[in-house]
């Protein structure tokens, strides 16, 4: 079996100087056990960006999962840089090698209004 990741609701409210700031101490522990309860039913990348989610509840910038930027996780990145504008998606920075895109209009496939290609929550 799998190594599950390490979430533990009331060890990591330990370390955060206000976690419940934005969300209730319940909320939080809700979110840590309905994930725990469905992990195995979950691929990795699911449990990861699960992870995320609990973590982003907590609403501040330095509390979060950063799966590009953790070697362990080995998820990977574009050099490209997204916007999602009322009108559609466009490239807003890309690596040198791309500066031709930079500002451009994600290709054709990827300019359809927002409703039809891409949801938020």
């Amino acid at each position: 079996m799998a190594r599950r990741p390490a979430l533990d609701g009331p060890r990591d409210a330990k370390r955060h100087k206000n976690l419940f700031h934005t969300i209730t101490r319940g909320q939080f522990e809700r979110a840590v056990r309905k994930l725990d309860e469905r992990i195995p039913s979950l691929a990795r990348h699911q449990i990861i960006v699960e992870m995320a989610r609990i973590a982003a509840m907590i609403g501040d910038g330095h509390t979060n999962i950063a799966p590009t930027r953790d070697p362990k996780i080995g998820f990977r990145a574009y050099p490209v840089k997204f916007y999602l504008f009322q009108d559609g998606l466009y490239v807003r920075a890309a690596a040198r090698a791309s500066t031709r895109t930079s500002w451009a209009r994600a290709s054709s496939r990827l300019a359809m209004p927002p409703s039809t290609r891409l949801t938020t929550r």
